[in-house]
């Protein structure tokens, strides 16, 4: 195994990338040089011990491969940062869609568009409520502005008004609400150094961010906005094509519709839609295009799994599992993909990659069983198959 300690003392002709760096041009060889000497530089002047002595006057641990928060702002006034971020990146083949969401852009989206509101699974009033209850954002043609979500006489799932709940919030009014808000839908620096709480904890703030941000721009108005602004920023990131992934787990609503979406098509259409006017838009010229990874929870259920329908956009199936007594992964994979091959006119090229999920870690209660079943990317006839090194592990 290579690792950081025997890595820098091996034979150059030893490493990974030797034949790839003896094929490089004279140019791209002089560009390495400069950048290794750059990083050589910069350890030695901007991740000192004297910087890791700062953070330690501030009661923060510091240890290989802390939180990233604390590193940011020092890492980005770095010559090697610059580098890379004007560096041509290509594609991007995991892309969290809600992970995409600029929070700040839009909260402004939602307090301009007509209708939006908050709802609660129950009243938040004191600091517990207001790090563990449920909340989502919806629209409404029905708010109640006579009640308050802050209040113990809200009811249930009562649409509040956001631009009043956000002016109402105790202790600071909108500006308070909106940090509140990025605590509920990211892992704070408190909750990092949280480490004796366990994987299961972390795993659970995770997963509760996912349907805060995607009820936040779940929304015709917003989401198509959403899209043109994501398109353009990975544009100038350098990334020109991009497979995003949501579990389609949060419903969708078309403009000033009182109900939700049936099912997830009209997003998906409203998807395309923006990525060509964007293909087709001068600042778009250069992008590529976009896919959506259609990823499937077990704790769905087997039926929903095997049948759920793909569209057009969706050109690869996720596989993720969560629960240790969920659906058999083989049983699921193999129906499923029979279910897909049935149609030949999506043997053709789609649905022709594949994703099976992560391991848990040892302590986690979501720990794997025993391995039973093997299973080969070519069994499946899939092109691309990612997390492969689990499939002996099913």
């Amino acid at each position: 195994m290579i690792t950081a300690s025997n890595y820098s003392v091996r034979s150059p002709d030893k490493t990974p990338d030797y034949l790839f760096r003896q094929n490089l041009s004279p140019m791209a060889q002089e560009a390495c040089a400069i950048v290794s000497q750059i990083r050589f530089e910069e350890q030695q002047t901007l991740w000192t011990k004297e910087y890791e002595d700062t953070l330690l006057t501030d009661h923060v641990d510091v240890f290989p491969g802390m939180m990233f928060s604390l590193a940011k702002e020092r890492m980005e006034k770095s010559k090697l940062w610059q580098i890379v971020r004007k560096m041509p990146k290509g594609a991007l083949l995991h892309c969290h869609l809600e992970a995409m969401v600029d929070l700040d852009w839009a909260l402004e989206e939602a307090f301009n568009a007509e209708g939006i509101c908050i709802v609660a699974d129950s009243p938040i009033t004191d600091d517990t409520t207001r790090r563990k209850t449920g909340f989502s954002f919806t629209y409404s043609k029905d708010a109640k502005v006579d009640i308050s979500i802050w209040d113990d006489s809200y009811t249930v799932n009562t649409p509040v008004p956001l631009n009043q709940a956000a002016d109402t919030f105790p202790g600071g009014g909108k500006t308070a609400f909106v940090e509140w808000i990025r605590s509920r839908v990211t892992i704070t620096a408190s909750e990092h150094l949280s480490h004796h709480e366990g994987p299961n904890e972390v795993w659970r703030k995770f997963m509760s961010c996912f349907p805060i941000l995607g009820s936040l721009i779940y929304y015709e108005p917003i989401f198509r906005k959403f899209i043109r602004r994501m398109c353009k920023g990975l544009v100038e990131d350098g990334v020109f094509y991009v497979d995003l992934r949501t579990a389609f787990y949060t419903p969708y609503r078309s403009t000033k519709k009182e109900d939700w979406d049936a099912d997830h098509f009209n997003m998906l259409e409203h998807l395309a839609d923006e990525i060509e006017k964007f293909k087709a838009s001068e600042e778009g010229k250069d992008f590529w295009g976009a896919r959506m990874i259609w990823t499937t929870i077990r704790q769905f259920g087997k039926k929903q799994v095997i049948e759920s329908k793909l569209p057009n956009i969706c050109k690869l199936w996720y596989l993720l599992y969560t629960l240790p007594r969920a659906v058999s992964v083989p049983v699921l994979t193999v129906a499923r993909y029979e279910a897909m091959h049935r149609d030949e006119n999506r043997v053709s090229g789609n649905y022709r990659r594949l994703r099976l999920g992560r391991p848990r870690r040892p302590g986690s209660s979501t720990l794997r069983p025993r391995p039973r079943v093997v299973l080969v990317p070519q069994d499946l006839r899939s092109r691309r198959c990612r997390h492969s090194f689990l499939l002996p592990c099913w």
